[in-house]
């Protein structure tokens, strides 16, 4: 199921063994998550590495830094943006509750990232064997999905919408595709192309908190009004005409869906 490029796949596996030697807790992130997870990967490549790593203050955040460093992860940008030995940009985000308190992270040179939902990744990653002998810690889709979301309304990067509606359009297609069978909502029979996007909300369930929650809500709402600029952009970027009504349609049904799922 695995559809990464060579070079990224070396890169995880130094990051992976990095981590493991230095006994720290991790969960992979970003764009590579589909591609670990997904039977029909997104057509984008990505040409970088996302990870969270667990840490319980910024003096613990620092110590992180400099064991990176000692095994040759240079500084590319602050706070946390490093380059491996094969040149692979890897971005590491420091995560604990106690650095984060009310969802917010604090990084040195002001920067503040919004880590609502964070605390689930670490606890409840699924592990995957990259290559024989080596487990690779990554977000399971129904979190990755939500915070794709969250990214989108934080950043306003089309990619993170179109990210989100390719997992509600291949969620469970394949290798488990007959949990799409059968499936209905308060009487309603849930249409087979949208049971993925049911079933992606369902499973989401479990991992959201209250303020994550209403985020998705107000951005849900706004995305799915038929006059907003939301759906035109993402048409634009996956390749598809903003007058592509059916298109338009196609994602504001498994939108429809995915929130019967969810419960939003």
């Amino acid at each position: 199921m695995t559809d990464i490029d060579l070079h990224l796949q070396q890169a995880v596996v130094r990051l992976v063994r990095a981590l493991d030697a230095l006994e720290r807790r991790y969960c992979v992130i970003g764009a590579l998550v589909p591609r670990f997870l997904m039977v029909v990967p997104p057509p984008e490549r990505t040409r970088d590495v996302d990870v969270v790593v667990g840490a319980e203050s910024m003096a613990d955040v620092e110590r992180l830094v400099r064991d990176l460093r000692a095994r040759g992860y240079a500084d590319v940008a602050p706070p946390m943006r490093f380059r491996d030995e094969a040149g692979v940009l890897v971005d590491v985000i420091p995560y604990g509750e106690a650095l984060a308190p009310a969802g917010r992270l604090h990084l040195p040179g002001d920067i503040e990232l919004r880590v609502e939902g964070f605390a689930h990744l670490i606890p409840r990653a699924l592990h995957i064997e990259l290559i024989p002998g080596l487990q690779v810690a990554v977000a399971p889709l129904p979190l990755y999905a939500m915070l794709k979301l969250a990214a989108y309304i934080d950043r306003r990067k089309v990619k993170d919408l179109n990210g989100f509606l390719h997992c509600a359009r291949y969620y469970e297609d394949v290798q488990d595709g007959e949990r799409r069978y059968g499936l209905e909502h308060a009487g309603e029979r849930t249409p087979l192309e949208c049971g993925g996007a049911f079933l992606l909300g369902l499973d989401g369930v479990p991992y959201q908190v209250p303020s994550l929650r209403e985020r998705l809500v107000g951005l849900l709402d706004r995305v799915v009004d038929r006059d907003g600029a939301d759906l035109s952009e993402a048409a634009l970027d996956a390749g598809h005409l903003p007058t592509d009504d059916r298109w338009r349609e196609q994602c504001l049904q498994l939108i429809r869906w995915y929130r019967l799922g969810a419960a939003l």
